[in-house]
This record gives C-alpha cells, structure tokens and sequence, in this order.
C-alpha cells in the first residue's frame, strides 16, 4: 500500500507541471532580490577588497539559498495550511486517516520545486567562494540545518494556523514573512545588525528563533576558523528545534477544536 504522504509529495510535482512558468518566475525573483542586497550592501558598507566583496556575494547566496530550500523565505506553507482552514478544505483531510499537516505539507513540498533548485544553485555559488569550509564544521553545519529545517515548518504551522481564530491571516503570516527576513540574515547579516544596535537589544538575536533559519548554517559555513564560530546561536537553533514544535502543536491542536466546534 502506498504512502498517502508519497503520493501528496506527487500531487505537488504534478501541480508543479502545469504552473511550469513559475520556475523561470521564482529564479528571476531570487536573483534580483539577492541582486539588490548585493547591491545595496555595496553602497552602504563599501567592501574594502575583492576578497571582501567575494565574502559579502557569499554569505547572501548561501543565506538566501537556505532560507529557499528548507522553506523560510516566503512562509509558502503557512500560506497554504490558511487557505485549506478558509476554504473549509481541511475538513476533507480530517475524515481522512493521515495527519493532515504532514499531507499538505508533503504537498507543499512536491510543489516548492522551483525554489529548492533555486536555493541549491545559490549554496552551490556561494559555498565555492569560501575556501574556508572544512570538514570538521560538517557537523555542526548538518546540526543546525536540521534546526533550521525544524524551526522553519514549526513558524509556518504557527502562522498558518493563526487562520483558526481570523479571517485576515494573510495579513499575520506576511508580518510573520518580514519579520524572519529581518531577523534571519537574509536582508542584514546579523552581526553587522547587531553593531547597529544598542548592546542591551543585540544581546535579543541570541535568543529569538529566527536567526537559526538562514544565518547560523551560513555563519558555520563562512567562519574562517572553527573559534571564530559564535557557538550561542548554535545553542539557540538547537533549543528552539525542541520548543518550536511543540508550540506548533499546541496552538494547531487549540485551533482544530475551534475549527470542529464551529465548522469554519
């Protein structure tokens, strides 16, 4: 028998098909966006040498490209959990015998195909440009991916079913979109934000979890030595994997009794 989860990972490589286009779309969108920060980041903070700027170019990709793989760049999912609750769609997963987040989710997934490629390009440009990764940070690097990857599908599950208790959860999951992309490095490398600010507020980044879906595998990855790695964001990524979850849970399981008691 089938996995109903293998063949909600078809359906999303299927729909992918038909909406070919969106490809050629999503790649011209990533390059301008990483383009502009490139950019901007030139202006602002001019880099003193070509190796500078080769190191800026790195980190941008390698940010951007692992935000797009594992899903913390545009919240699609949580986009996609809020419409099955508006649309009264999750009714259908419910009488179902499956989980129904890890259906739409293998969904979500079999259809995110343009921004996986995407984002392995990125790593891929961004990773040759630093002679500095060496096999002893592997670990490490593979720990906080997984983090990233945790934490990233709990702040998705979060936001998406904030649909549960508000019509306009669209609105919440766009703040939710730009508030990780501040946090997160993607639009500002965070020790360079945390320049920017007072001491008492950097010492915050350590702690919320946005960091953990983009800057910290790219910090492991563009440290030039292994003590030159900020091991407090490492530490952070791998408490919030083991909160986030269950946070998730909790206010999902909160908003399917609101959902079955009122049929929304």
């Amino acid at each position: 028998m089938k996995s109903p989860y293998v063949q909600g990972l078809k359906q999303g490589f299927a729909e992918l098909s038909v909406y070919s286009l969106d490809f050629l779309f999503g790649l011209f969108q990533a390059v301008a966006l990483v383009g502009f920060e490139i950019l901007l980041w030139t202006f602002v903070l001019p880099a003193d040498n070509q190796t500078a700027l080769f190191e800026r170019t790195s980190y941008f990709l390698l940010a951007n490209g692992i935000a797009l793989v594992i899903g913390g760049a545009r919240y699609r999912f949580a986009r996609d959990l809020s419409l099955v609750i508006k649309e009264g769609t999750l009714s259908h997963y419910l009488l179902k015998p499956i989980n129904p987040v890890l259906y739409i989710y293998s969904e979500h997934v079999g259809g995110k195909g343009p921004d996986f490629m995407i984002g392995l390009i990125f790593i891929i440009m961004g990773t040759l440009w630093i002679p500095t990764f060496t096999l002893v940070k592997l670990p490490l690097l593979l720990i906080t991916l997984a983090a990233a990857l945790i934490n990233t599908i709990s702040l998705n599950v979060i936001a998406g079913a904030v649909a549960f208790w508000t019509t306009e959860a669209n609105g919440i999951k766009n703040a939710f979109a730009q508030t990780t992309r501040l946090f997160n490095g993607q639009q500002v490398p965070i020790n360079l934000f945390m320049e920017m600010i007072s001491p008492f507020w950097a010492q915050f980044l350590y702690i919320l979890p946005f960091a953990s879906v983009a800057y910290t595998p790219t910090h492991i990855v563009i440290a030039k030595t292994f003590d030159a790695i900020d091991f407090r964001f490492i530490i952070a990524s791998i408490i919030w994997a083991f909160i986030l979850p269950l946070l998730a849970t909790l206010i999902w399981n909160r908003g399917l009794k609101r959902y079955e008691g009122t049929g929304l």
